[in-house]
């Protein structure tokens, strides 16, 4: 009912704007088209996204990130369902798809210093399990854990690809895959018997979600929740992802600009098809893009 209003509303903007002027009617309609992203991705998905306010709408049509929390009941890594704040971060990129969403999910990337991840394993259509551990300031211990991703295949579909979504969870035997892993393996980068210290995190599930505007322009969605664990309060833990969050949507442009070059596939990304992305595909959108062949 909630989203239906403010379709609604969005809509009397529009009309609105048009009537004022030709400028903010071409503001109004960029709105418009991303309120109704959003909401037929709603209407298919396991977990919907919160749509922004009108007025974050169109700060997101402009260019800038919007942060959105809720509350949202997810079962932790011991099995229990918790009510916990989920944190999602939205920006519209003039960009191709492809190149946004490698920049956002190629391994060799780093996106933050903290992390230390650990391929464990990956499938034929994109999925995969990681080990990551995570280095925070002094007193709060370190913190990992063990994911697994995988690529909806079927909301691409149901959306006639339009949309490509990455998702991740808390792996059901993370716990033990992760003593394990610290036992019997080399990490690198990490000092494998200090990490088996730090804290097992409790919750963390998020994903990427990228809607296809036109061939140059993504509107991207990336989401987390994450807990902590420890003495470190839930809010506490809510303004950390925020900070990170803010962190991945700034820096991902210029990312999406080089990767194109970066990119051997030695690392494979699959799209949100569940296909095999090749250096020449980067390439190629590339091209695309900057109507020059010499320039990529």
């Amino acid at each position: 009912m909630g989203t239906n209003l403010q379709r609604l509303a969005t809509i009397a903007m529009l009309l609105a704007a048009l009537i004022q002027s030709p400028v903010a009617y071409a503001a109004h309609t960029e709105v418009a088209e991303l309120t109704s992203a959003i909401g037929d991705y709603n209407e298919t998905a396991e977990v919907a996204l919160p749509l922004p306010t009108p007025e974050e709408l169109e700060r997101l049509a402009a260019g800038e990130i919007v942060i959105v929390q809720e509350r949202n009941s997810m079962r932790d890594s011991n099995g229990n369902e918790q009510d916990r704040i989920r944190t999602v971060g939205y920006r519209v990129f003039e960009r191709p798809r492809l190149l946004v969403w490698l920049a956002a999910l190629d391994p060799v990337t780093q996106h933050s210093e903290k992390l230390t991840e650990h391929l464990i394993g990956i499938d034929n259509n994109g999925g995969a399990r990681w080990y990551q551990y995570l280095r925070l300031p002094w007193p709060i211990r370190n913190r990992h854990w063990v994911i697994r991703s995988s690529k909806n295949r079927a909301l691409n579909a149901a959306t006639g690809g339009s949309v490509w979504e990455h998702a991740w969870r808390l792996d059901e035997n993370g716990r033990d895959t992760a003593q394990r892993l610290l036992a019997t393996t080399s990490v690198a980068g990490l000092d494998t018997r200090k990490a088996g210290k730090a804290i097992y995190m409790p919750i963390n599930r998020g994903g990427w979600t990228m809607f296809a505007l036109s061939e140059q322009r993504v509107l991207v969605a990336t989401h987390a929740a994450a807990i902590l664990g420890g003495w470190v309060p839930e809010r506490l833990a809510a303004r950390f992802v925020t900070r990170e969050l803010n962190g991945l949507l700034n820096g991902l442009e210029a990312k999406s600009d080089t990767i194109h070059a970066r990119y051997d596939g030695k690392h494979p990304v699959f799209s949100g098809e569940g296909r095999l992305i090749t250096p020449a595909m980067a390439v190629t959108a590339c091209t695309r893009f900057r109507n020059d062949v010499a320039d990529c």
